[in-house]
């Protein structure tokens, strides 16, 4: 007799192993292969409601245009979106040097001087989001792939944020 619960014990011990080893490798693999997905999302401040919603991938990039309040010329920006999913000023384009606008370089930035713009690109500034002051003077608009929002003629003057947010989904 106790040579049967011997053996059955080590039975049920072996089941047991082979089922913790099961549950460890089964949430290893639902973790590693879990993706996270990017949306990026712009937001009225003032009213909370996503004006733009779209899902991104590492390396999907966007732009902003606007006109600047003081030179009265357009500044372009552009950003990428990193592998975590973050969002990174790539590059800055204007068509004039002058108050608040950018007018020096820091670290591995570069500034060029191309088709009348100048160019400063490598700028790799990582933004957690980006608040943008909106005005309907200022003709603000916002380029992903190949859409455009005018984000002056959707809420006249105020303040957006544009962001990431990330969220996991298994596959």
């Amino acid at each position: 007799m106790k040579v049967f619960l011997v053996k059955l014990n080590i039975k049920y011990s072996i089941i047991v192993i082979f089922l913790l080893v099961f549950i460890i490798l089964f949430n290893f693999f639902i973790y590693t292969f879990a993706a996270t997905e990017g949306i990026l999302e712009i937001i009225d401040y003032s009213t909370k409601k996503i004006i733009f919603s779209r899902r991104v991938l590492p390396g999907d990039n966007f732009s902003t245009l606007y006109i600047h309040s003081v030179e009265k010329t357009p500044v372009k920006e552009i950003f990428v979106i990193d592998n975590q999913y973050r969002i990174i000023l790539s590059e800055t384009q204007v068509s004039s040097s002058g108050a608040g606008l950018p007018s020096q370089i820091f670290d591995e930035e570069q500034f060029l001087l191309k088709d009348g713009k100048f160019i400063i690109n490598n700028i790799n500034r990582i933004l957690p989001f980006i608040p943008l002051k909106v005005g309907k003077n200022s003709h603000n608009i916002f380029f992903f792939k190949e859409k455009t929002v005018e984000l002056s003629s959707l809420i006249g003057d105020g303040i957006v944020y544009i962001k990431i947010k990330k969220s996991e989904t298994t596959e």
